[in-house]
């Protein structure tokens, strides 16, 4: 609104006074001239910026859109009011055929635009693509089959998913193990699902968004009400658990998440006493350390740049995870019950943790592991998931 009542103020003042120093200054040469260009301006500056922003796959950078949004549309404002936009308005058979034809030209006009974009967006959904963009489309897609289900959503209220559609193999009495995370941890899924058809190891998903296996760990989040949604969900997980130890025999509980995103002091304490309290209930816990996160969602960036442009270095990776890891080892250090699973050398080779590798899109954004991925893990894994049983 700050710009619209800027405007009201401009209006109104000069209407007050005519002949004050502001309206000088409006009235001057440059001031009008950028007027004149201003509406060009206006149109040409949106497109540049999203043509830009595109290319660069979203990152964002105030000096390049100052200089395409800026300056390079200002120019070509300047240019097509010159020749196209002044020919146009001034040209006198057009401003003799009067308000009908002006009308009906601006009909055909916008006839013309709307055929224009319906036919780009038809050619952008059905027209040919090549097997690479089908491949990265396919990736994009390629998520657990059961998050809608079994992952407890930001915009939902705190709960459980049901017993009977979220464990692999569905159906079994016995539990072997729980997977419990947020959103990063309800990727791993695949992977269980896996070691169930190999092993016959049962496992039972309680995840939800942005919100990690940390009991009593508050989190922050743009929405107030989350924190408290995760306290919740946490503390319904935890007596899940019990429950789950007490009725069904459970032998243990995989922790996972964007850990990253907690790493600090209170993450190394919470996650302390939530191993108190899990291994006191008998339980062995698996930790499942931090993956590497790409500088770009991985299927957009691989269809416009190459393999190496789209990884993160191996040591930045170090970097990235050294608070997170080292508040994890803290915790799990002495703990008999607790294993620590690094999935490193499953992400990364001696240089880069790549987005795609052996031909499989390892990521579906630039942190979420793809489903595909994730089953791939269950072979690099099998001893340390067999190790909860």
């Amino acid at each position: 609104m700050l710009p619209v009542v800027g405007a009201v103020a401009v209006i109104a003042g000069n209407y007050l006074a005519p002949n004050g120093a502001p309206a000088r200054v409006l009235a001057s040469k440059v001031m009008v001239g950028i007027g004149l260009v201003s509406y060009s301006w206006y149109l040409w500056h949106w497109p540049l910026l999203a043509i830009a922003r595109t290319v660069q796959l979203g990152a964002r950078d105030l000096t390049r859109d100052f200089l395409v949004g800026g300056v390079a549309a200002f120019v070509l404002a300047c240019a097509t009011y010159r020749w196209i936009e002044k020919p146009i308005r001034w040209n006198a058979r057009l401003k003799s055929l009067g308000a009908r034809a002006s009308v009906s030209f601006g009909a055909l006009a916008s006839v013309i635009c709307v055929l224009l974009a319906v036919s780009l967006g038809a050619w952008a959904k059905y027209g040919s693509k090549s097997s690479f963009e089908i491949k990265m489309a396919a990736a994009q897609r390629d998520r657990p089959p059961l998050l809608d289900v079994c992952h407890n959503m930001l915009d939902q209220e705190a709960r459980l998913a049901r017993l009977d559609q979220c464990q692999a193999p569905a159906g079994s009495q016995h539990m072997d193990a729980v997977l419990w995370g947020d959103s990063y941890a309800a990727f791993w899924m695949p992977a269980l699902t896996a070691i169930a058809a190999m092993d016959r190891m049962t496992t039972y998903q309680l995840t939800r968004d942005a919100c990690p296996p940390l009991l009593e760990f508050k989190t922050t989040h743009p929405d107030p009400t989350q924190p408290g949604k995760c306290l919740e969900f946490q503390r319904m997980a935890f007596e899940e658990i019990r429950r789950l130890h007490e009725k069904h025999g459970l032998h243990g509980v995989i922790l996972a998440a964007g850990w990253g995103i907690y790493a600090g002091d209170e993450m190394a304490t919470a996650l302390g006493a939530t191993l108190d309290a899990l291994t006191g209930l008998g339980l062995r816990v698996l930790i499942i350390g931090p993956s590497p996160s790409l500088p770009y969602k991985a299927p957009e960036c691989l269809l416009r740049h190459d393999e190496i442009f789209c990884a993160v270095n191996k040591v930045d990776f170090y970097h990235q995870r050294m608070r997170a890891s080292n508040a994890i080892e803290h915790a799990a250090t002495g703990r008999k019950d607790v294993r620590v699973l690094d999935p490193t050398a499953y992400f990364c080779d001696d240089k880069i943790c790549p987005a795609i590798r052996d031909d499989v899109v390892m990521y579906v954004d630039s942190g979420h592991i793809s489903a595909t991925a994730s089953r791939h893990f269950a072979d690099y894994a099998r001893t340390d998931f067999g190790w909860l049983r």
